[in-house]
């Protein structure tokens, strides 16, 4: 029984990786695909020279192959500098639950469980920690689109809500569809 008590203290909190487009995405998806591109053409000319030994130019199609793997990472380093991870980690239950009491539905509105306008906010700030609060405030205003906010704000609920997928089989690591 210890076992099982010190696993379940010993539980990290569920985390989820935002990313956050900074950069030219679609500049570097477009040069990624241009050097795999060149990466598939120099493996065809490498597969056509190997089959004939007596080929002057199969050195030539192996060393094309080898800088056309290393144009394809490079391009995809590039493409990786395009986003920035934002960590969302989910809060102890009973500082979420605090944080719910402390935002409740306003009346004759909408809300249900909490205040839709001050909620969603509050609980990002709460799980994205790599930043402050007062970090994260001109941001959110002047440098985050809305529908990137209300990504940031939902992923923050769910990852709180640390809901289990039945359907998946034991052993299988649910992948977030958000």
């Amino acid at each position: 029984m210890s076992n099982l008590r010190e696993r379940l203290r010993a539980r990290e909190r569920p985390s989820l990786d935002y990313e956050l487009p900074v950069g030219d995405v679609v500049g570097a998806q477009r040069a990624l695909a241009a050097a795999e591109e060149d990466l598939r053409q120099a493996l065809l000319r490498a597969a056509r020279a190997a089959t004939d030994e007596d080929d002057p130019g199969r050195e030539a199609a192996e060393a094309d192959v080898k800088a056309a793997r290393r144009a394809v990472a490079h391009q995809e380093a590039d493409l990786d500098a395009c986003y920035e991870h934002i960590k969302l980690t989910a809060m102890p239950p009973d500082e979420y639950e605090a944080l719910v009491a402390l935002h409740p539905p306003r009346p004759d509105t909408d809300d249900k469980e909490w205040d839709a306008e001050t909620f969603p906010k509050a609980v990002f700030l709460a799980c994205a920690t790599e930043l402050t609060p007062e970090e994260w405030e001109p941001i959110l205003a002047q440098n985050l689109t809305h529908a990137e906010r209300e990504d940031l704000y939902y992923l923050a609920r769910a990852v709180n809500l640390r809901l289990v997928n039945h359907a998946l089989p034991k052993g299988s690591k649910p992948i977030p569809s958000f």
